[in-house]
């Protein structure tokens, strides 16, 4: 475990000071003022694809936009502009984005796990959902046979949250990357950050029911605490203490950021400038603190997202959890835009995790018996997944060009990751604003 945060370490280190120091072909810097979003497409079409495409369809709807209002040549900061401004935002961008946070957490998110699943046809899901506001509007009805596996359940049901959290994670690196963020984008981030808190605030405090017998629907939190308990009758799990765990999810200065770039956008019609702490010379520096639920129970993420002196984000992060004395833990890397010249970009992702299997081959049907919840046999996993992340430019068209994403991973858990081990790959245009 040390060596790993130590080349953690280094590479951050590296990283920095190369991107600082270095002149490698005269390569442009990123634009403080613009960020690259790649047009994705992978096999199931994951929470890392959709929520790219949502990014970038969402950010040439805002240029659009602009050109049609002709903001390029300024904006008014009259009172009347503003007033239109907030009727742009209620109107326009609040149904727009609430539109692009379900389409994440339920077609890239619940659907992702059903398509994986898909090919054993032992999951159905019917998603039930009304256009939300800043909370949980979505239920769930998952069909399933004796022999399915409770994990796979639980993947199932948690996967809405895993989706929501890689939207607002890879917001987070586009925002690093420019220093910049549009208040029209504000609600999405939201929305996305404050998805399990708000999850966990709407459910029901007392006795958890069975999602299938309930008498009204129920939200992921609780369907997730009564499926942990169906492998775990006597697991340490509650669920008034998973909400106030959860409320963690309020110390992210991008959550707060967010809401203050809305009114920020009303008032004076421009990006908020994102400001960073200091941190190694001309670079900026800012953590997250994250409560999510993994198949083997809740954990804790530290993110820390860097801006190196030309631009480029870089974001490393630890997680950590225990549930029923069974800790588990990983540590992860992502440098995007590490190596750079006029037409290419070059870098890589890089994950660890250490982690239980609880019970993964208990079916429905074996769930009855007792003597299957006990905690005996816990079959651990420790694994990673390294990928590299490439773009090409195109040479009469310098602002788009390929992009690429290539590696493998072991098998186990990792959000937005297939849980079997294989090939990681996506493809798409990568188009810079």
């Amino acid at each position: 475990m040390k060596k790993l945060f130590f080349i953690l370490f280094s590479l951050l280190s590296l990283s920095l000071f190369a991107d600082e120091s270095c002149e490698v072909s005269e390569a442009p810097p990123i634009n403080t003022h613009i960020a690259t979003t790649p047009l994705i497409y992978d096999k199931y079409f994951s929470p890392y694809a959709g929520g790219s495409d949502i990014i970038s369809i969402e950010r040439l709807l805002m240029k659009s936009e602009d050109a049609i209002l002709g903001r390029k040549n300024g904006v008014s900061e009259s009172f009347l502009s503003g007033m239109g401004r907030l009727l742009d935002l209620a109107v326009i961008w609040g149904p727009i984005n609430s539109i692009s946070y379900l389409t994440q957490r339920t077609f890239c998110g619940f659907e992702f796990r059903n398509r994986e699943f898909r090919d054993a046809a032992l999951v159905d899901i019917d998603i039930k959902s009304k256009i939300p506001g800043y909370y949980n509007y979505t239920s769930i009805d998952i069909s399933f046979y004796p022999e399915t596996q409770v994990t796979q359940v639980i993947d199932t049901f948690i996967a809405g949250f895993e989706a929501s959290s890689i939207l607002s994670g890879q917001l987070r690196s586009m925002w690093t990357a420019s220093k910049r963020m549009d208040g029209r984008q504000g609600l999405l981030y939201a929305l996305s950050a404050l998805d399990l808190a708000a999850s966990a605030l709407n459910s029901q405090s007392g006795s958890i029911q069975n999602p299938v017998d309930a008498a009204y629907p129920l939200t992921e939190v609780e369907s997730y605490v009564y499926y942990m308990k169906t492998l775990y009758p006597t697991m340490p799990i509650n669920l008034n203490n998973l909400t106030l765990k959860s409320l963690v999810n309020l110390a992210d200065p991008f959550l707060w950021y967010s809401l203050y770039s809305q009114l920020y956008y009303v008032v004076k019609g421009t990006p908020l400038d994102v400001s960073m702490f200091p941190f190694f010379g001309k670079s900026g520096y800012l953590p997250v603190f994250q409560l999510a639920l993994a198949p083997y129970g809740p954990e804790f993420y530290f993110q820390n997202y860097f801006r190196t002196a030309k631009g480029s984000p870089i974001m490393v992060y630890g997680k950590w959890g225990s549930l029923a004395h069974n800790l588990h833990w990983g540590v992860g890397f992502e440098a995007p835009y590490l190596i750079r010249t006029p037409q290419q970009t070059l870098g890589f992702k890089f994950d660890y995790f250490d982690q239980y299997e609880p019970n993964a081959d208990l079916t429905f049907e074996e769930a009855g018996e007792e003597s299957s919840f006990e905690y005996q046999g816990v079959h651990r996993i420790s694994g990673y997944a390294f990928s590299f992340i490439g773009t090409q430019s195109f040479d009469r068209f310098p602002s788009s060009g390929l992009y690429l994403q290539a590696g493998f991973k072991t098998e186990g858990y990792l959000p937005g990751e297939s849980l079997k081990a294989g090939l990681i790959a996506r493809a798409g245009f990568s188009i810079t604003f």
